[in-house]
């Protein structure tokens, strides 16, 4: 088995380092894919310039193939232990404190009534209160113009129902 790899030099082995680390960079830096690219090429330049057979350069190919199947193993393990860099994960958060607030339903509340500004089915317009709002039934067809009641307030979704007239 020694005399299959005495031909390796020097470049060769710089190739296989260099499309290696590329892949690396590409694992825990991503981007548009410039780096995993150039790793991919390094590699096959170094199979193309060091294999003297066919089977020399299939058995390289194999090799390479579980070299990359390692490395990216290796880093999808990095990933989901939550092992990045910090520049890759947001860790700001945008709280009340801040003057940021989720939806709170525009001001409807249960119990309010008001009508439909289109056909709801499920979802439309309605006013309510004098405002024009976003709305959802529970899954009913409600008409244009039809008298609504507010039956929940769940964040930014204001769920409605037909009214009694």
């Amino acid at each position: 088995m020694p005399e299959f790899f005495s031909g390796i030099s020097l470049w060769s082995l710089v190739l296989l380092v260099a499309g290696i680390g590329f892949l690396i960079g590409e694992i825990f830096h991503p981007g548009f894919g410039l780096p995993g690219v150039l790793g991919l090429v390094c590699l096959g330049l170094d199979i193309l310039i060091s294999a003297q057979t066919l089977a020399q350069g299939l058995l390289m190919t194999a090799i390479a193939a579980v070299i990359v199947l390692v490395v990216f193993l290796i880093g999808a393990g990095c990933i989901s232990r939550g092992k990045l860099p910090k520049k890759l994960v947001l860790s700001d958060e945008n709280g009340s404190v801040e003057g940021f607030v989720s939806g709170d339903g525009d001001g409807a509340a249960p119990g309010q009534t008001g009508r439909a500004a289109t056909v709801l089915r499920p979802a439309g317009i309605a006013e309510i209160g004098g405002r024009r709002l976003d709305v959802v039934t529970r899954g009913e067809f409600i008409p244009e113009g039809a008298s609504l009641r507010v039956e929940a307030v769940e964040g930014s979704r204001i769920v409605v129902a037909a009214a009694e007239e």
